[in-house]
């Protein structure tokens, strides 16, 4: 029983990621148990490929974006046939763990499985700057939830060590780690060539404008990656990567914040510099294809617990290899950490 706030890439990574293990579990060979999702709303196309994947796609038609502890009673009068002492139910982190924890306490017998995404720790103070809102509770009420869960998941070797860090002394338990298979793309949609492209080219994915925005950096990656224009430029050699057209490609920016990120990227490289900007996409064939046509992927973020950016990018074979690719990494590094 996973629950989540939407069926795909909506409101985020988590539900990325929950999406692609649904789909993961829902097409394992021989499979010997029931699954199904649970998200406030989920459209006629969300059905189906749920369907396709095994999974059965619950939609309790409250609040988009929103599952809440107040869920538990219309949930459970949804799904009778479902609720035994063998039911696991699955929760994200406090985004949707409080839910799954009340589902359990009102399931005796059943279990409770947290997914640890988030270190609140490592950059709340950084993301509150200036304000008087204390890190102590947000960090207590995660431990607290983590605490009752009978198994403990974190994405990857850093949350899993810091969730361990969380925890002592008063669990002793391992938590175990999950990492996530890499993104397939549909090879009549998405062309990954052995070759980089001709023309230089730049991604950075994400929403920019959010509330997230002083922890994703994504105008700290326009910067950098005008910078680092400008040095190719001005190292006056003409074979140089960067130098043959290049472009910032950003997939998540609100039209009314494209003029701010053109300002930012040709300020930064002192001459005019293409941006092909775009609003968030759920479309993943679009989104993927975007990427793997691109050069060189950017995550500048303060701080990643995974990164799935970075995880995309890898699955679509960017960087690749091409004339002058060492030349173009330093300098990148080097303009980024220079800013």
């Amino acid at each position: 029983m996973l629950l989540a706030t939407a069926w795909g890439p909506r409101h985020g990574g988590i539900n990325a990621f929950n999406v692609a293990l649904a789909r993961s579990l829902g097409i394992t060979p021989g499979r010997s148990f029931g699954l199904v999702c649970v998200v406030p709303e989920a459209s006629a196309d969300d059905h189906g490929d749920a369907t396709r994947h095994g999974v059965a796609l619950v939609a309790l038609g409250s609040a988009p974006g929103v599952l809440s502890p107040g869920d538990a009673a219309q949930m459970l009068s949804r799904l009778p046939g479902l609720l035994t002492d063998r039911a696991i139910w699955l929760g994200h982190d406090d985004k949707t763990g409080p839910l799954a924890l009340a589902l359990r306490q009102q399931c005796p017998g059943s279990r409770l499985v947290l997914v640890h995404h988030m270190a609140f720790a490592a950059y709340h103070d950084f993301k509150k700057a200036g304000s008087t809102e204390p890190t102590q509770p947000e960090r207590e009420q995660q431990r607290a939830l983590f605490l009752q869960a009978n198994l403990c998941v974190a994405v990857g070797p850093m949350l899993q060590q810091q969730l361990q860090d969380l925890l002592r002394p008063t669990i002793t338990t391992q938590v175990e780690m999950l990492v996530p298979g890499l993104a397939d793309p549909d090879p009549d949609t998405v062309n990954l060539s052995h070759q980089s492209p001709h023309n230089f080219t730049a991604f950075i994915g994400g929403r920019l404008g959010s509330d997230d925005e002083r922890i994703k950096q994504a105008l700290l990656g326009v910067r950098g990656y005008g910078m680092a224009v400008k040095v190719a430029f001005d190292s006056a050699d003409s074979q140089h990567a960067m130098c043959r057209s290049p472009s910032l490609r950003m997939r998540g920016v609100p039209a009314d914040q494209h003029h701010r990120v053109r300002a930012e990227a040709s300020g930064a490289a002192q001459q005019v510099l293409n941006c092909d900007l775009a609003d968030y996409t759920e479309d993943r064939a679009c989104y993927l294809r975007d990427l793997a046509s691109s050069s060189v992927a950017l995550t500048p973020s303060r701080h990643e617990g995974f990164g799935l950016t970075a995880w995309e990018a890898i699955a679509c074979q960017v960087p690749r290899p091409g004339p002058g690719s060492p030349a173009w990494a330093s300098g990148l590094r080097r303009c980024c950490w220079r800013w």
